[in-house]
C-alpha cells in the first residue's frame, strides 16, 4: 500500500514538474528588451491597423547612437505599431485614436516605445504635454 502511494506521489510530482515548465515558455520575440522615452509631435493614428506616426521626436538625450539612428529611420515619419489601450491625455484620462486625430492631430505627445523581436511599439501616449 505504501509502495502505491509512493509511486502515485512521484508520478503527481513528475506530471507538475513537467506542466509547470510549459507554463513558463515564452516567445522570444515577444520579450521587450528595449524601453525609452521621446516626445514629439503625433501626426496621425489609425485605429483599423492599430499603427500611429509620430514626428518631430527629441531623441538627443538618448546615448545609444544605434538607438538614435533607428528612432531617426525606423520610428519617426514611419507607421509603427501602438497599444490603443495606452492613448491618454492630459487632463482628460484615456481617449480613443479617433479623438487624437480629430482633436489632438499636430499636438505635442510624450510616448514610451518599447522594442522586441518584431520591432518597435508604442506602448504608451501621452497627448497635450507642454
Amino acid at each position: 500500500m505504501r509502495k502505491i502511494i509512493k509511486i502515485m506521489a512521484v508520478a503527481v510530482i513528475l506530471i507538475l514538474t513537467i506542466n509547470i515548465g510549459a507554463v513558463f515558455a515564452v516567445d522570444e520575440d515577444l520579450v521587450f528588451n528595449t524601453v525609452f522615452e521621446c516626445k514629439g509631435t503625433v501626426y496621425f493614428v489609425d485605429p483599423s491597423s492599430q499603427t500611429v506616426v509620430l514626428k518631430n521626436l527629441e531623441y538627443s538625450e538618448i546615448p545609444d547612437i544605434d538607438l538614435q539612428t533607428d528612432i531617426r529611420y525606423l520610428i519617426e515619419y514611419s507607421e509603427i505599431p501602438v497599444f490603443m489601450g495606452g492613448i491618454s491625455a492630459v487632463g482628460r484620462g484615456k481617449i480613443s485614436g479617433e479623438t487624437v486625430n480629430s482633436e489632438y492631430a499636430d499636438a505635442k505627445v510624450r510616448v514610451l516605445i518599447a522594442k522586441n523581436g518584431r520591432g518597435y511599439k508604442v506602448v504608451s501616449m501621452i497627448c497635450g504635454v507642454k
